[in-house]
């Protein structure tokens, strides 16, 4: 039968599609995790950003050669997991396109560690 006020398919007794409905207590769900967006996975970032934390203290006690090559380290770490890892898996590093991110990574990461390697002055 065709409700004439909206023109929906409705039942007999008047309640337009009722019986498809699932109410959510009722809907199964075999793992919590399934429910959570696959971006904000934080592993890899915070793998990536342990190491750039032992650089910034290395800097802080003044290794600052040493924290320079390390925080260029954390960033060329970044590109690589974000070029291996699959985006579920990657998870915050995704930012932009999978090139971009990656290329960034790399590129500022090596030009950081070779700007601490190359500056003038005692390596401690």
């Amino acid at each position: 039968m065709v409700d004439e006020r909206d023109g929906c398919q409705s039942e007999p007794d008047g309640r337009a599609g009722e019986a498809d409905r699932v109410p959510p207590e009722q809907v199964e769900v075999s793992d919590p995790a399934d429910l959570r967006p696959d971006f904000l996975n934080p592993w890899a970032l915070l793998l990536v950003l342990v190491f750039f934390a032992v650089g910034v203290g290395l800097v802080a006690t003044r290794h600052w050669r040493r924290g320079s090559v390390m925080i260029g380290g954390s960033l060329v770490l970044a590109g690589l997991l974000r070029w291996v890892l699959p985006e579920r898996l990657a998870g915050l590093l995704v930012v932009r396109s999978k090139v971009f991110d990656v290329v960034l990574g790399l590129g500022v990461g090596t030009a950081v560690a070779v700007l601490g390697m190359i500056v003038p002055g005692t390596f401690e």
